[in-house]
């Protein structure tokens, strides 16, 4: 099967990147044992021996666009961006409570690891240019950089605008999305965007193929987001201890965070309003309050409109993947796009013996 194919390829990507990738950090860190200990409360997640790595395995597609195969070289740009990723969730460590850290002296560390990371990045990614495509050297970099800050941009919309106040302030429902969507787009959709781009501009692309590349990966990682936000409020019976990687269960609804799902049950559901208010206030939860929750979120509908709102950009991008080149990595940036539809976090609602996606009011 052709998404046997896909995993199969993303494994063997993340083979060639996990060793070099720890090489890296090793080397950055060995001489320093405090702040090894700092880098591998994120690197030691992924750099697991079977970790799929999605981030480089999407650079890696977009250059085989342009080329028949993919060089050793490229590696080198894999291992940046999953640096690249890697300094984003240490820096969003900083800003919230996630992977257990508590302390503000080792938030701070985090953070502080993030800039050392992002540096890593930055040089392997010139390495790989200058090995590649050398007139391209600039442009990745500038790329790097907007993406960075764009990222940054959506940290700020995730802690300053979709808090409790948005339920208090009676935000229209359409204002409320604008906001959400576009917070998803700063926070996945450009990072994606960035891996899918700099693997085209160091296979050669022309420009339109480059655009298109920025336009891919930008919906594939809104909806992305989308998607683990709402896997974020799945039950734990239901969820893999390490799906979501440094995030604990409830991560968000933990940091007060609101997202789609849970804006939705409280715009449609408002004699739950109290609980929904309760737990957001306070960021505590339990397994009963969580089963609570998923339980209502399905009988509002709140589960089915979010999903609608991911399918409707999935439906959007398949077109414009068919006017990609024709060629295998065609097909399997098509298995990338679906996911966002046919993952585990849908598959594990559907098949639940209690609990379907719910009626859509």
């Amino acid at each position: 099967m052709k998404r046997d194919v896909y995993f199969d390829e993303m494994r063997a990507t993340s083979r060639f990147v996990i060793p070099r990738l720890r090489r890296v950090i090793d080397e950055l860190a060995s001489s320093d044992p405090l702040l090894l200990q700092a880098m591998n409360v994120i690197v030691a997640r992924r750099t697991k021996e079977k970790q799929q790595l999605l981030r480089p395995y999407l650079l890696r597609l977009a250059f085989q666009l342009v080329a028949d195969d993919w060089a050793e070289q490229v590696i080198d740009a894999c291992v940046a961006v999953e640096l690249f990723n890697i300094s984003t969730y240490q820096s969003n460590i900083a800003f919230d409570c996630k992977a257990g850290i508590l302390d503000t002296a080792a938030r701070n560390a985090q953070f502080m690891c993030s800039m050392i990371t992002l540096g890593a990045a930055e040089r392997l990614l010139i390495a790989a240019a200058l090995s590649l495509n050398p007139g391209a050297v600039s442009k990745v970099l500038a790329l790097l950089r907007h993406t960075n800050a764009a990222i940054y941009r959506g940290q700020f919309q995730d802690m300053h605008i979709l808090n409790p106040g948005v339920l208090a302030d009676g935000v229209a429902y359409e204002d409320y999305l604008e906001a959400y969507v576009e917070r998803c787009r700063l926070l996945g959709g450009r990072l994606m965007s960035f891996c899918l781009q700099v693997g085209a501009i160091l296979g050669g692309a022309d420009e339109s193929l480059i655009n298109d590349m920025d336009i891919l990966g930008e919906e594939i990682g809104t909806a992305g987001q989308m998607v683990n936000d709402l896997a974020d409020l799945l039950p734990r019976r239901l969820v893999d201890s390490d799906l979501n990687g440094y995030r604990p269960s409830y991560s968000d609804l933990r940091n007060h965070k609101v997202t789609l799902a849970l804006f939705d049950l409280w715009f449609n559901a408002r004699e739950h309003a109290d609980f929904l208010a309760t737990l957001l206030t306070t960021g505590h939860i339990t397994d009963g309050d969580g089963e609570r929750l998923f339980m209502l979120l399905c009988e509002a509908g709140s589960i089915s409109r979010t999903r609608r709102v991911i399918a409707q950009r999935y439906s959007r991008l398949k077109k414009r993947v068919k006017n990609l080149p024709s060629c295998h990595a065609r097909k399997m940036l098509s298995i990338a796009l679906s996911s966002l539809v046919t993952n585990k976090f849908f598959a594990a609602i559907r098949h639940d013996k209690n609990l379907d996606y719910g009626a859509a009011r």
